[in-house]
């Protein structure tokens, strides 16, 4: 049972990378969603990525008997999902979507940071959720902005 939570939780065993384990988590969707752009496959990968992280959130705490640990990638991969749902997954949006993803989810402005240190063990997914959801926006205000680039 603890491997099936692991393989869950680290996004098969991506997470158990030494270094940078939620950006090693993203870099196989942001390729996938270059090679094969699908908002249905996005849309399967958030409800996936989010019903399986929040499932094994509790027992990955147990298991890595810590709160939050690095090897939980599952957050990172429903929220960089959550980050390009029903937008156009054409290169630029992808690669927006990666770094502006990342940089709300290191940084933690708006309130991610305080769903972050929540006790709960499903907080591990939250503040993940809400950094999609920002990073949702932010690429919407891009792309009515800078339609050339966003969409070229």
């Amino acid at each position: 049972m603890n491997t099936l939570v692991k393989l869950i939780a680290s996004f098969g065993f991506i997470g158990h990378i030494p270094f940078a384990s939620g950006t090693m988590a993203c870099i196989p969707l942001l390729i996938g969603f270059l090679l094969f752009p699908s908002q249905t496959g996005v849309w399967v990968l958030t409800a996936v990525s989010t019903v399986a992280g929040l499932a094994v959130c509790r027992a990955a705490v147990r298991v890595y008997r810590k709160h939050d640990p690095s090897m939980f990638v599952m957050d990172e991969v429903a929220g960089y999902a959550v980050t390009l749902l029903a937008l156009p997954l054409t290169a630029p949006v992808v690669w927006a979507g990666f770094f502006v993803f990342r940089l709300l989810d290191i940084v933690k402005p708006l309130g991610i940071r305080r769903l972050d240190r929540m006790q709960a063990a499903e907080s591990i997914m939250y503040d993940d959720l809400l950094a999609g959801i920002y990073g949702n926006l932010i690429l919407r205000i891009l792309i009515v902005f800078f339609p050339q680039w966003m969409l070229g």
